[in-house]
């Protein structure tokens, strides 16, 4: 008897949150923080350094493919102004192994 309470009990909670519509979230309006430089590829990697500058490291690809060339690091202040933009013959996925914010941020 008590595994029929449980069983009807678990259906009717199926039931009743089937019948209910889904409620996406409501992430507002997004503004944009800054812009990439012509002819930077796709973003892999952002920090926000302890100066409160954003840091951003490109990833040598695009919609069309790889890009050949060094990769790019990109320094943007607290508004979204391009401070720096620094070429790095690294594979992308050495740039923070190899570099630190406290250096980048002098």
């Amino acid at each position: 008897m008590r595994g029929q309470w449980t069983a009807a009990t678990a259906l009717g909670l199926l039931t009743a949150f089937a019948s209910t519509s889904a409620v996406a979230f409501d992430r507002g309006h997004a503004d944009t923080f800054a812009v990439l430089p012509s002819g930077s590829t796709g973003p892999e990697g952002l920090t926000v350094g302890p100066d409160g500058n954003v840091y951003v490291t490109t990833f040598g690809f695009n919609a069309q493919g790889q890009v050949l060339g060094p990769s790019q690091l990109l320094v943007f202040d607290p508004r979204g102004k391009l401070l720096r933009n620094v070429s790095m013959q690294v594979p992308p996925r050495t740039h923070w192994g190899l570099l630190s914010i406290q250096s980048l941020a002098r």
